[in-house]
């Protein structure tokens, strides 16, 4: 239990600071809806590969990456796409510095990762429109 104060305490102070980790912890206490550092931890520690269950995706994804992700290790895309196992189907997208869109959600040149969303979209639904099927 004292350990777990001291490392609350001590990422509060990181949070404090400033920069890149400050937004790490920040972004994390916001998507676990957390009030202290240390709870937004204990989901993070969760995310695993036992516990996301990828075989259990049935639907059509698109994974989309960007080569310098500063939160997501670029090596998390090909496991991710491998592990999709059961997907309906899998489209894979990897943006480079080339179309600007390398870094985390493509900042940079997020019009790209709208079209290829947008095509992804359309491909995926007149697939299923020729398949007869209409959900």
């Amino acid at each position: 239990m004292r350990l777990r104060r001291i490392s609350n305490y001590k990422m509060k102070k990181m949070i404090e600071r400033g920069g890149m980790p400050a937004w790490m912890i920040g972004n994390l206490m916001y998507i676990a809806n957390a009030k202290e550092p240390i709870e937004a931890t204990d989901l993070m520690l969760k995310l695993n590969a036992t516990n996301l269950h990828s075989d259990l995706v049935r639907q059509d994804v698109l994974i989309l990456t960007g080569k310098n992700d500063h939160f997501v290790p670029f090596k998390m895309h090909d496991m991710q796409v491998k592990a999709l196992t059961n997907a309906n189907s899998v489209t894979a997208r990897i943006f480079t510095e080339k179309g600007q869109a390398q870094n985390h959600c493509q900042i940079g040149n997020i019009g790209l990762a709208l079209d290829v969303m947008l095509n992804w979209i359309d491909r995926v639904s007149s697939a299923q429109i020729k398949d007869g099927i209409t959900k």
